[in-house]
């Protein structure tokens, strides 16, 4: 039986589940965080194109579209 610690260290989740990776692994130079992930928002909504499958769901999605826009605008408020 493998460790939590060894089975999520290093990206190793998705080296192991490759279809759970909306984008593409790119290294860095931090030691901390020697992997980053470079995704379009096409490739995110194409990793959860699944929740498209009926009109709530995209009612839905909207909604938490326009949350996080909102919540993009104000950190950019904050850091003024």
């Amino acid at each position: 039986m493998q460790v939590f610690e060894d089975i999520t260290s290093n990206s190793e989740f998705f080296r192991r589940n490759p279809n759970k990776q909306a984008g593409e692994e790119k290294p860095t130079t931090s030691r901390a965080f020697p992997f980053t992930i470079v995704a379009t928002k096409e490739d995110v909504l194409q990793m959860f194109s699944f929740l498209y499958q009926d009109d709530s769901t995209k009612d839905d999605i909207l909604i938490i579209e326009a949350e996080a826009e909102a919540k993009l605008k104000l950190l950019k408020l904050l850091k003024l």
